[in-house]
């Protein structure tokens, strides 16, 4: 307690006492700053301990922030008869708060939810440290009256008024680091994007080199102060505009006064109340964007006419604009170019003048788009089924759209149309639902495909089996010589049928097509009364295929061809290199290999056209309609392209563009040839050949398939064990290896409805066996598992159907005698 009697101190200076508090008011500005974000992350984060005492810490610095308010509080003389206490004193209760939870908290063993308030809390401390020193330092003295208690008045301002809008870039200007750190952080939190600057040379550089919304400027700033800053920028006619909201932790009333005359839009004591803050930067941006949207609104007016001619440019779809009598007032860029007429040329004609639509099914005149818009006052559209013959001569597939155009009373004035070319968009609908068809087809045709070889191999191997029998007399091996045939003539039906199938993918290598496209060519053609040019560029790019595939793709697009021309007519196959430098239709930019079959037939009418490559579709007698369509699809299955022109009773032209290979590039992506074992007809081999006995497993889900097995094999003293599935087989490969009798060699059907096929079996029979010799045997003969048998774990393969010298000479082969 400090006695009237014994002053402390000589009187202060009025400047000195404006300092000490300026300095004061600092570390609280840091104080409440900080604990008000730290508030709003423990509440988000639901940590109430943490939002009960930084509330405290806050209401503390609020306190103390009143406290230095408070007309009792004098820098001395002490009155007479009068008691005070020391300022240091009478802030001890409030700021042992602060300390306490602050060192409550840092003082504990770091645990991850302390983690977000750590760094701020010891940042609190040490402000509440240096605000104690000054404290001590300062000789500022307070009765004794409002010594006794710690509940200071609060300033009306520091209750929680509605929130205010947020956003824009803002300036912070001030010399104290942790005053912006405090600012800047809580600006963020409000949703600003803040930029500092410690002092006004660096303010003014950063606002002559960026765009900002507004600035926050403290006064006192050592160097060029706050005002200086002010009076620069309402100098600089590019930057006067901006609003400035000066911050200060003095009380000169003076000063703050001047800083309005100098065009500062608002003023903020420190501590800054977050409140305020909000509200008054708030309300200059609010400002501002009116500002802002005042001056832009003349220039907007301005380049409407220009922006909504680029729009019109820009498009790409035809836009014309019609008067109330369907006249045309306006055509954009695409509709000039589709027309062939410009804007100018165009302006007062009719509009079905200029776009002659017409009816797809019927060749008759549409009725004029703009005008139905027009009468019956509402948008008006026709999505399909109309066609525009274009500048180019071309009939292009469009859609319409109109609109009527209103006027300010709600009058029409006229109409506004939009044609788009639609040709393209069909095209590929037609391509979707065609790849639909074939799918389905697909998932029908590979069961068939596989069953049928399956019946194909009993009823071929058995046909063999007897025709090696040579007691035979010799009508009856030519009934049995007609029966392999018909049977081999319904195994092509298969190969039709895996075209469509998942086991049709093409097993690509690299190949020079010349050669395949003409041999043939010339094969299909010969016999035929016709005469077929074959032209292959001797330069022919080389390209990726599937050569069995593509040969059956353009044997099948030569023959339609030959059954179409009629005899002394013509048919030409061409072939050469194409370099595609923009998107034409559906084929992309790049290399192609172009193939050409062109004939003088009957041609194919225009409604026929777009479903010539539908399976089963034909307009021939006795044919099965498969031809175009697996050639359609073995060359969808490439990656490639086929395009189809005709005209009735000139002919019709089939295009085809493979995906070439760049020259250089083939011998990276040339692979090995796999091979394929191939029925040959020879010398019939005799039952009873000596030879050692070799041990055969079997495994086929089909009994015809696998008596037939055990019958030729056990004629020529193998010993077989047949079995239906890859568990049986795997179960007595397990039983032959612990009786010490293994296998020699297995055939291994790939495909077990219900059951475990040949590709699981083989990876769990090398488990185990490594030196058994296997075989792969399937209908799907253009499964890729047949094709790269080796990569599956498989030494050989032996396609279905099959005859007796295919079985033996496959097993001769990997047999230990063979």
């Amino acid at each position: 307690m400090i006695s009237a009697s014994t002053p402390t101190s000589e009187p202060h200076s009025t400047r000195e006492v404006a300092q000490q508090f300026h300095d004061l008011r600092t570390p609280l500005n840091q104080i409440i700053g900080l604990s008000e974000m730290l508030i709003e992350i423990a509440e988000d984060a639901a940590h109430s301990d943490f939002v009960e005492g930084l509330g405290a810490v806050r209401q503390a610095g609020l306190e103390l922030a009143a406290l230095l308010q408070d007309e009792r509080l004098i820098a001395g003389p002490a009155e007479p008869a009068t008691d005070y206490m020391a300022l240091s004193d009478a802030v001890r209760a409030a700021i042992s708060r602060v300390l306490g939870f602050a060192e409550l908290v840092l003082s504990e063993p770091p645990a991850p939810r302390q983690v977000a308030y750590r760094d701020d809390l010891a940042l609190i401390r040490k402000a509440a440290g240096r605000f104690v020193e000054l404290a001590r330092s300062s000789g500022l003295l307070l009765r004794v009256q409002t010594a006794g208690s710690s509940e200071f008045p609060l300033p009306p301002d520091l209750l929680e008024p509605d929130t205010a809008a947020a956003g824009g870039r803002v300036l912070i200007v001030d010399d104290e680091s942790l005053n912006r750190e405090v600012l800047s952080r809580r600006l963020k939190r409000e949703g600003y994007r803040p930029t500092c600057a410690s002092s006004g040379p660096e303010a003014l550089q950063i606002l002559r080199q960026e765009q900002l919304d507004a600035i926050l400027l403290d006064i006192q700033m050592p160097g060029m102060s706050g005002i200086e800053v002010l009076q620069t920028l309402k100098l600089d006619p590019k930057l006067r505009h901006l609003p400035v909201i000066m911050l200060s932790a003095l009380t000169d009333v003076e000063r703050v006064a001047r800083c309005v005359e100098l065009g500062a839009e608002d003023y903020l004591p420190k501590p800054i109340n977050s409140v305020l803050l909000r509200a008054r930067l708030g309300a200059c941006l609010e400002k501002k964007q009116l500002r802002d949207q005042d001056q832009a609104h003349f220039q907007a007016l301005h380049d409407e006419k220009e922006r909504l001619s680029v729009t019109l440019r820009s498009l790409a779809d035809a836009v014309v604009t019609t008067d109330p009598d369907g006249k045309i007032v306006l055509l954009n860029d695409v509709a000039s170019t589709l027309t062939g007429v410009s804007s100018e040329a165009a302006r007062g004609r009719a509009f079905e003048e200029v776009f002659p639509i017409l009816n797809r099914a019927s060749g008759e005149p549409a009725p004029n788009p703009a005008m139905v818009a027009i009468a019956q006052n509402s948008v008006a559209e026709t999505e399909s089924g109309l066609m525009l013959k274009s500048s180019d001569e071309q009939e292009r597939l469009v859609a319409v759209r109109s609109a009527p155009v209103r006027g300010l009373h709600g009058g029409v004035q006229g109409a506004v149309v939009v044609v788009r070319d639609i040709t393209e968009k069909e095209k590929i609908t037609e391509e979707v639902l065609r790849a639909s068809k074939l799918q389905s087809i697909g998932v029908l045709a590979g069961g068939l495909a596989h069953d049928f070889n399956n019946m194909l191999t009993a009823v071929l191997g058995n046909l063999s089996l007897i025709r090696h029998r040579q007691e035979l007399a010799p009508e009856l091996m030519l009934s049995i010589h007609e029966a392999e045939r018909g049977a081999l003539r319904a195994q092509e039906l298969t190969r039709y049928l895996l075209t469509f199938s998942d086991g049709g993918a093409p097993i690509k290598k690299v190949l020079q097509p010349g050669a395949l496209i003409e041999e043939t060519s010339s094969l299909i053609a010969r016999g035929a009364v016709i005469q077929c040019d074959v032209n292959i560029a001797p330069d022919l790019w080389e390209t990726e295929a599937d050569a069995n595939q593509l040969a059956q793709a353009i044997s099948n697009i030569v023959m339609n061809a030959v059954e179409a021309t009629a005899a002394g007519g013509k048919i030409s196959v061409r072939a050469h290199n194409v370099h595609v430098t923009t998107r034409v239709n559906q084929l992309a930019p790049g290399d192609y290999v172009c193939v050409v079959v062109q004939d003088s037939g009957v041609g194919i009418s225009a409604e026929n056209l777009p479903r010539i490559f539908d399976p089963f579709f034909t307009t021939k007698k006795q044919a099965r309609g498969l031809g175009l369509a697996a050639a359609y699809s073995i060359i969808q299955r490439h990656g490639a392209h086929v395009a189809v022109e005709s005209l009735l009773g000139v002919g019709s032209t089939v295009t085809v563009h493979l995906l070439a290979v760049p020259p250089g590039a083939s011998s990276a992506k040339k692979k090995a040839d796999t091979a394929v074992v191939k029925s040959v007809v020879g010398a019939p081999i005799a039952p009873g050949t000596t030879r050692r006995k070799v041990r055969v497993l079997i495994m086929d889900d089909e009994e015809a398939i696998r008596l037939l097995g055990e019958t030729i094999l056990g004629m020529l003293d193998y010993e077989v064990v047949a079995t239906a599935d890859g568990e049986a087989a795997l179960a007595a490969h397990a039983e032959a290896v612990a009786t010490g009798q293994p296998f020699d060699v297995a055939i291994m059907d790939l495909t077990i409805p219900g059951g475990m096929g040949g590709k699981e079996t083989i990876s769990r029979l090398r488990q185990k066996d490594t030196a058994i010799r296997t075989i792969v045997s399937s209908g799907y003969s253009n499964d890729p598992v047949m094709a790269y048998h080796t990569d599956h774990g498989f030494d050989g393969v032996l396609p279905k159907p099959y005859v007796v010298d295919d079985l033996i000479r496959i097993v001769e082969e990997f047999s230990p005698a063979g």
